[in-house]
């Protein structure tokens, strides 16, 4: 299933309730090109209490340049429930969804963010715990043009993984991984650490009914941004796993080991190549042992094994 839309209206496609019909939909492309808000939506009802859901895409902002002063664009993108159908935003505490700001005089910079409020900013991050300042932020401002390193310097495209999970019928958990890095919140003083991570959002809706959506407002003015590439998967719990790394407190260099071969394997889940997910778990399951009784206790390594074990059994058999 691919999309590929250029809108400068108010629209709502989709106008059947359908449940989904496979683990993994594919929507292609959404290009949004608009001045007054601009919203769409997907057929597809997601049910969260059957199964984590991932959204993956690349967000393409190279076209929001020449923004007046004063101005800014957001476009969004994640889920909200069937009964809120028809806003450009959803009302509050319906949903979850990525908000990413351009605007001037921040126009070096991209701002990617979790959004369950109307209002682009940190305030409302409270996983693993409420940070003690929500200004100490990683991960959320991106710089789209200056020479900060790779992982600064972005070109104005970005690679996002949304993890969406039910922790009951009413309310689930979100993070986000940008260009293959968690969010994450620093407290002890040391900007060389980051002690709040992955960061993530509680948040509130219908799990059973979930509808992925997407829009675009700029302020009055017209340009155009993109989600390409954008797939909807129920996938194995990984992000359950990375938090069990992150809670161990583990030295860098070794809970990098994990969290990349995790990364890899909820890459390789999403675009079903079962055997390379399966082989980097294996290699996160020895990395496992190889590490017990020194890094990680007896107890840890075998809880990290298991939980890996576990993914690896939702594989198709061949």
């Amino acid at each position: 299933m691919k999309y590929s839309l250029t809108l400068t209206l108010l629209a709502c496609i989709c106008l059947f309730i359908t449940p989904a019909l496979a683990t993994t939909i594919n929507y292609g492309d959404i290009v949004l090109s608009a001045q007054a808000p601009t919203f769409g939506k997907f057929t597809e009802i997601w049910d969260l209490t059957e199964g984590d859901l991932t959204l993956t895409f690349v967000y393409n902002s190279t076209q929001l340049v020449d923004i007046p002063y004063g101005k800014m664009t957001q476009a969004r993108l994640g889920v909200f429930d069937t009964s809120t159908d028809g806003y450009y935003i959803p009302p509050d505490e319906t949903g979850i969804w990525l908000v990413a700001m351009t605007g001037n005089p921040s126009i070096s910079d991209d701002f990617l963010g979790l959004e369950k409020l109307n209002g682009y900013d940190e305030t409302y991050y409270n996983l693993p715990s409420v940070p003690s300042d929500r200004y100490n932020n990683y991960r959320f401002w991106w710089d789209r043009d200056a020479g900060e390193g790779d992982t600064a310097n972005t070109g104005r495209l970005y690679t996002v993984i949304i993890t969406l999970h039910a922790t009951s019928d009413t309310t689930g958990t979100a993070y986000m991984n940008i260009r293959g890095l968690d969010q994450g919140f620093e407290e002890d003083g040391n900007p060389d650490t980051i002690e709040l991570i992955p960061a993530g959002i509680t948040w509130t809706g219908d799990m059973k009914h979930l509808r992925v959506f997407y829009s675009l407002y700029c302020y009055q003015i017209y340009r155009t941004a993109a989600f390409e590439d954008l797939t909807a998967t129920n996938t194995p719990q990984i992000q359950g796993l990375k938090i069990k790394v992150y809670e161990i407190s583990l030295p860098p260099g070794i809970e990098n080991g994990f969290i990349s071969k995790l990364t890899a394997a909820q890459k390789k889940i999403i675009q079903k190549q079962y055997i390379p997910a399966r082989q980097m778990l294996g290699a996160f399951i020895n990395q496992a042992n190889a590490q017990r009784g020194k890094s990680l206790t007896t107890g840890q390594a075998d809880n990290l094994i298991a939980t890996a074990e576990g993914i690896i059994n939702t594989f198709p058999k061949k």
